[in-house]
């Protein structure tokens, strides 16, 4: 809807020196008009879109002003920017018997909005942090919802990336949970600042320009029909077979069709359990997902789930390497059980089990041990939930253990972010188990056990083990320690804090406000770092009134206590060493 001109006095032709600009006031707008060839006259606003200096003072040639700043320079007949990256707003203007008038009205917010997007979209495209922060803070300011942003964002990341969707969906699903106005967040802001929405909507702004630079979308096929009884086993069969374009127009099919969460999640939980993919980041994406579409909108569904599908079809199958080849027996010999199996467990177990025996087979038993214990258990009826909290107290053991010498070790390829998928693939495995009403469901915790064990040579050697001694100090102290990367005193402080509630909550307020302000320098670990810190908490919570309930969040803090090599160029040169050696990379898993 175009608005109605409202036309302002703002000065006299004879006030305005030809190639001078000249600054004038109309109501709120600060305008830069400029007397140009023929007595027209130009104006624009006087702020620079690109940081904010004043364009009054930098210098006309023609119909251009450069800004004496940085030398962006802008067109005075429409405002576009003919060197740098933004255009400034330009006002219609009109010169009456010598007077200059200026048209102040406000364009209408869907066209700011649209304008935005666009403006979004090619500063992701060249790489520009900045320009893209600008469009998403002046759309959120003609009205767009930050949610839908996230979304669109995920989106842009799933068409452009190469193989597949990025941690930018995972955390673009996990930053939806911190808006202001989401369960726990408070109300959005009365004032109406930007600032929270802004935060977070940048976390995904530097990793898509930083990885995405100059990237073109990759080409897409077609939508194929969609049929709702063979579809999702057509989508799994095009996936085993490694026909992207044959996934991806099922996808879209379906898509078309009006497929939502409802026949689509199951559909990728099932290729979830077909393979374990890419170190598990298909269910840890999974699992996220359908909560970002169902806030942000199905707009851009074919973008944010193309990229995933993708992802399955592009991904590393882990397990079918060398190191998963007892775990595919394993399994081979258990899917005729598995409805059995998922049968005892929906009836109830056992009145006690030995949880203690199934988490020291997991960390310390040799391999297999653990899968044969978990399959015992199931045996026994013993409720799935239960495994699971086992196996997430397992995980979290595991990072609680990990010998963080590795990670400064360019010599091997192991670090922290190894370590951390143990949690947020147990918490994914939970989460998965809590919506996918199948008996398949029971090969994700085979995954997880057989995740958990093989990362037993990062442990360090008993001897040398964090010795967890509580401390006063309080929340305060704790964060301190964190920010200074002093993980044991961290961890002092926060089993300090004991059973006390109120504290605990302002610790976890305060662990994800630290994620958000540059804790850690490369957006990988800073995604780490969040998803890391949401799983344990939740976990915590899904524990609730276990005496081991802070393990998860222990084995959190001390990953955000940790000092972090986070450049990894020297592990890189190792890398090339070895492989112009004909060596394969220093693994210990």
């Amino acid at each position: 809807m175009l608005s109605t001109p409202r036309w302002v006095h703002v000065a006299s032709l004879s006030q305005l020196t030809p190639g001078k600009p000249k600054l004038v006031h109309a109501e709120a707008h600060d305008v830069v008009l400029t007397r140009g060839d023929e007595d027209v006259v130009y104006a624009i606003h006087n702020v620079c879109p690109h940081e904010g200096y004043p364009l009054v003072q930098g210098v006309v040639s023609g119909a251009v002003l450069t800004c004496a700043w940085h030398n962006f320079k802008f067109d005075l007949r429409d405002g576009r920017c003919v060197l740098g990256e933004e255009d400034v707003r330009a006002y219609a203007v009109q010169v009456l018997e010598g007077e200059v008038w200026i048209d102040i009205a406000e364009p209408d917010p869907e066209i700011v909005r649209g304008a935005q997007s666009r403006a979004l979209v090619l500063a992701l495209r060249e790489g520009r942090v900045g320009q893209a922060l600008r469009a998403i803070g002046r759309g959120l300011l003609a009205g767009a919802r930050p949610e839908q942003l996230l979304t669109v964002l995920a989106a842009y990341d799933g068409r452009v990336s190469e193989y597949g969707s990025t941690h930018v969906v995972a955390v673009a699903a996990d930053l939806a949970r911190l808006l202001p106005g989401a369960p726990g967040m408070g109300d959005p802001d009365p004032s109406g600042s930007i600032e929270r929405p802004l935060t977070i909507l940048a976390q995904l702004v530097d990793t898509i320009c930083m990885e995405h630079g100059r990237r073109e979308a990759r080409p897409v096929p077609d939508a194929v029909p969609w049929n709702q009884q063979t579809g999702p086993e057509a989508l799994r069969a095009a996936v085993e077979a490694e026909n992207r374009d044959a996934a991806l127009g099922l996808l879209f099919g379906a898509l078309a069709a009006g497929e939502r969460r409802d026949t689509l999640e199951p559909a990728l939980f099932e290729l979830c359990a077909d393979h374990f993919t890419d170190f598990g980041h298909t269910l840890i994406y999974t699992e996220k997902v359908f909560d970002l579409l169902d806030l942000g909108g199905w707009a851009h569904a074919e973008g944010v789930l193309g990229g995933l599908v993708t992802m399955f079809v592009e991904g590393t199958r882990e397990d079918l390497l060398p190191p998963w080849a007892g775990w595919r027996k394993r399994v081979a010999e258990l899917s005729p059980r598995l409805p059995e199996l998922s049968g005892r467990a929906l009836r109830g177990g056992p009145a006690w089990w030995d949880r203690v025996a199934l988490i020291h087979q997991l960390l310390d038993g040799k391999p297999g041990e653990g899968i044969t214990t978990l399959v015992s258990a199931l045996e026994e009826g013993v409720p799935v939930a239960d495994l699971i909290d086992a196996l997430a107290l397992a995980a979290s053991e595991r990072l609680l253990r990990f010998d963080a010498a590795l990670e400064h070790d360019p010599t091997i390829q192991h670090g922290w972010l190894d370590v951390t998928h143990l949690v947020t693939f147990a918490h994914a495995v939970r989460a998965a188990q809590a919506r996918w009403d199948s008996p398949r469901a029971l090969i994700l915790l085979t995954q997880a056990a057989q995740f958990i064990r093989m990362h037993k040579p990062l442990d360090l050697p008993p001897e040398r083990r964090l010795r967890l001694v509580a401390q006063g100090g309080g929340v305060a102290a704790a964060l301190d320690a964190m920010r200074r990367r002093q993980p044991e005193e961290a961890l002092g402080f926060v089993l300090g804090i004991g059973g006390d509630e109120l504290a605990l909550d302002a610790l976890e307020r305060g662990m994800v406000e630290l994620c958000l302000q540059d804790h850690a320098a490369r957006p990988i670990f800073a995604y780490h770092q969040l998803k890391l810190t949401l799983a344990a908490w939740e976990e915590r919570r899904a524990l609730q009134g276990d005496a081991a309930a802070m393990r998860p969040v222990l084995a959190a803090v001390r990953y955000l206590a940790a000092p972090l090599s986070e450049r990894r160029l020297a592990g890189r040169v190792q890398d090339t060493l070895a492989l112009l050696a004909g060596k394969v990379p220093n693994t210990l898993v």
